[in-house]
């Protein structure tokens, strides 16, 4: 066979055959057993399904470290902002109007970010927009740093600019990891970026006990904690600078082959035991790039296209999606500013409330465990979301009911609250990721991040007056959201986790299921039960080929 010719699509009814001279055989692919790659040969296998094929490894970790420090810049603002807002004041004498205005902006910036950067991820890639994010971050946080009590108005422009440093690089993000993960261990691995969520609060947490004890009483040591913040982004973004690739889907259905050739063999050269990178990848990973072939001169759809086919196909599937999330955002916002205070005014603790507040952080790890327990035992995610918001709702409204002068209990409701915070987060995340199709993932991902934050932006400013006047209308206020959320979540679509992700709105864009599982099966040994066609059957199984 010349290696020089171009790669073409099987014709129907003539499928090709490989023979021991088109096959190596390597080991160790996600410990299942023996893979066959087609050198030359010529088939339709979609870049999703060629990662399933190649399992979870180094590759997929390297990546989750990489773009989950964004989500842990995330989280260190969200956890820090009502200590870092009393400090502020204390140091600075901000007025009432600024000090109720400096969380909103960060909060606004955070979902202008996430607007502008989901058309820039679908249009020009996903790694671009997060190394920009971390930078601003890094920026933002120096520039706070130098800032003093004559410089309110620009106090005010730096929180906006940090939010919106975050939020650019939320969208992309979950677009990549979803987007590079086999089937498997797609939710999975959206629970990871919530345990670096956790990671974050946490380390916010552990900040605010080494520099503000108090949680902001008095001006403490503010500057170093939001230095301290601010080291992760550095490490991830030196790190993302070594280790991140473009998403293979994005380039995919860009009509990038060679892009998609290039990490292809990256990731296989990273997962595979025995692989080695040579001058004959191109030809090794023809097999992932018949499909590249064929749409070649695809364009990415413009911005304005996008939101059109978004709104056409899937307004209803996206307005469940937004509601959840404006309540979900709402309630996570809301008990991150209100749980520091309520720690603050407890009267027979031992330890200082940043301490508590730190345990509280800790113990919603195990919120993760059973998220994944529950995304690898295929409970729907639907129900996940609607359970988590009940049981939400029900820790708040006994802190109305209960003495909270009792710091046990309080930190028992803190906890049962926290426990669902990224359960909630990582199910809702996986619907949208297996919702929307490739084409224009990171901008829907960025649309209803933008209206989620409007829970977030309105949640201090709110809560805000409602403490002033009571506690328990605040508490109440946010165990409402959170039932609004459980009910609003039977409305969401139905998705499967163990299914390729769609790379096309026009379902006329993809081959159908049979020919491609028939095509599949004559090349290569797939992981017993690990892949399965659109319509269900599941063809993960054969007899090993050998060369």
């Amino acid at each position: 066979m010349d290696e020089s010719l171009p790669i073409a699509s099987p014709q129907r009814g003539d499928p090709p055959r490989a023979t021991p001279a088109d096959v190596t055989t390597v080991s160790g692919v996600d410990q299942v057993g023996q893979v066959a790659i087609v050198r030359g040969a010529q088939t339709s296998l979609s870049v999703t399904e060629s990662i399933d094929v190649l399992g979870f490894g180094w590759y997929q970790v390297g990546v989750l470290a990489c773009v989950g420090g964004l989500v842990l810049a995330d989280s260190c603002a969200l956890g820090i902002v009502s200590p870092l807002n009393d400090a502020l004041d204390a140091e600075m004498h901000l007025t009432t109007t600024m000090k109720a205005t400096l969380p909103t902006l960060l909060y606004l910036g955070t979902a202008v970010g996430a607007l502008i950067a989901g058309p820039i991820g679908d249009r020009t890639g996903r790694v671009a927009p997060i190394y920009v994010s971390y930078m601003g971050v890094i920026l933002t946080s120096l520039w706070l740093i130098s800032l003093n009590a004559e410089k309110q108005v620009e106090l005010a422009g730096c929180r906006f600019l940090m939010g919106f440093a975050c939020g650019l690089g939320q969208p992309v993000s979950f677009a990549l990891v979803s987007e590079t993960m086999p089937s498997s261990a797609r939710a999975a691995a959206l629970y990871a970026l919530a345990f670096f969520g956790i990671l974050g609060y946490m380390l916010a947490s552990f900040g605010m006990r080494l520099f503000l004890p108090d949680l902001g009483a008095t001006a403490g040591h503010w500057r170093h904690l939001v230095a301290f913040t601010a080291v992760p982004s550095v490490l991830c973004l030196l790190l993302s600078f070594w280790l991140l690739e473009e998403s293979p889907s994005f380039l995919a259905v860009s009509g990038d082959s060679a892009g998609v050739q290039r990490v292809m063999d990256k990731i296989a050269a990273s997962n595979v035991s025995g692989y080695r990178s040579s001058s004959q990848s191109t030809n090794r990973w023809a097999v992932f790039s018949a499909r590249v072939d064929r749409d070649a001169g695809h364009s990415m759809l413009s911005t304005l296209a996008a939101v059109s086919v978004l709104v056409d196909q899937y307004f209803w599937p996206a307005l469940a999606i937004c509601t959840v999330d404006t309540f979900r955002g709402f309630m996570v916002a809301g008990t991150a500013y209100t749980f520091p205070k309520l720690l603050s005014q407890v009267e027979d603790s031992r330890f200082a409330p940043a301490t508590l507040d730190l345990i509280s952080q800790t113990t919603a790890i195990a919120g993760i465990v059973v998220g994944v327990m529950l995304a690898r035992s295929r409970v729907p995610h639907r129900a996940v979301i609607g359970t988590a918001a009940v049981a939400a709702a029900i820790s708040l409204l006994s802190l109305v009911v209960m003495n909270r002068g009792s710091s046990v209990l309080v930190l028992l409701c803190c906890i049962a609250v926290r426990f669902t915070y990224h359960p909630m987060h990582a199910a809702l995340s996986t619907i949208a990721v297996e919702t929307f199709p490739t084409e224009f993932r990171a901008t829907a991902i960025g649309g209803y991040h933008l209206v989620s934050k409007f829970g977030i932006v309105a949640a201090p400013a709110i809560l805000e007056m409602e403490l002033a006047e009571s506690t328990a209308r605040a508490v109440v206020l946010l165990a409402a959201a959170a039932a609004c959320a459980g009910l609003s979540s039977l409305a969401l679509p139905a998705t499967d986790a163990q299914l390729p992700l769609k790379d096309f709105a026009d379902p006329n864009r993809t081959q159908g299921p049979a020919e491609r599982a028939a095509e599949t099966l004559l090349k290569m040994k797939l992981p017993a039960g690990r892949c399965r066609s659109e319509d269900g059957a599941t063809y993960g199984t054969m007899p090993k080929l050998s060369a």
